[in-house]
């Protein structure tokens, strides 16, 4: 960004909150499901938290946790409440798989 510039806003569409919540439900279709316990669905995000691409990715979380809260404020998915589990990834390949076990 430069000097001046302002901080683009970030907008999470319907759309958007509704393919999420869509691809939840479809994954809870099972009767049970890793992640889910009780009436908290567990989702995992790894991303550059830090790092050179840092700033990309806490907007992804941002956006992220803005659908969450959209989706939660309807009811959740099937009455369960949403919640995101981020790590950093530092933007090196390398960390996402052990991020993600």
């Amino acid at each position: 960004m430069l000097v001046g510039e302002e901080k683009p806003v970030l907008r999470v569409s319907r759309l958007g909150v509704s393919v999420m919540a869509s691809l939840v439900a479809t994954l809870l279709g099972g009767a049970s499901t890793a992640g889910a316990e009780g009436d908290t669905v567990l989702l995992g995000m790894s991303t550059a938290l830090s790092g050179p691409a840092a700033e990309l990715g806490e907007n992804l979380r941002a956006g992220v946790l803005a659908a969450l809260e959209e989706a939660n404020r309807s009811g959740g998915v099937g009455g369960r409440r949403l919640e995101l589990i981020s790590l950093d990834d530092q933007y090196e390949p390398a960390q996402t798989v052990p991020n993600m076990r």
